[in-house]
């Protein structure tokens, strides 16, 4: 807020505090996460989108985020947090150079033929985005392999 200074030690996950200069306290209430928990206290998320050798990764939160960066057929996104890990790959797809990189977003352009894969980073979330770009063109499966040491239950 303008003319006001954040009081950090107020902060929750969905809650920023604001000393006015009159003394008051204005209080923002989020109906999403806003903070993370690290080291006992509360940080800003920035899921802005920074290279990082072979990927993208995402700044600050409570978990990471890798998207592949590289022309050949590897793990297309990695999630770690607190030492566990899922990791995708594309079955018959193929990384390419030509991506869209937005501050939150990275869009893979026809990874499979006329089929385009995006991500975001939203808040807590990743959203994955399959773009079909000809409906006369659209295959019956697009297969994904899932690498993880996380326990896997199958729920109904």
């Amino acid at each position: 807020m303008k003319n006001s200074l954040e009081i950090k030690n107020k902060r929750k996950l969905r809650e920023k505090h604001y000393l006015n200069k009159d003394g008051t306290i204005t209080a923002h209430i989020y109906n999403y996460d806003v903070h993370y928990l690290k080291d006992n206290e509360y940080e800003d998320i920035d899921n802005t989108l920074i290279k990082n050798g072979n990927y993208y990764t995402n700044k600050s939160n409570a978990f990471h985020t890798y998207f592949n960066n590289i022309n050949k057929k590897e793990e297309l996104i990695k999630i770690e947090r607190d030492g566990y890990y899922i990791s995708m790959y594309l079955n018959e797809g193929k990384i390419v150079n030509s991506k869209k990189i937005k501050k939150h977003e990275i869009e893979y352009d026809d990874i499979l033929e006329d089929i385009d894969l995006k991500y975001q980073m939203i808040q807590t979330k990743v959203k994955e985005s399959i773009i079909l770009k000809n409906r006369n063109n659209i295959p019956n499966t697009i297969t994904f392999i899932i690498e993880t040491n996380l326990e896997l239950k199958l729920v109904d």
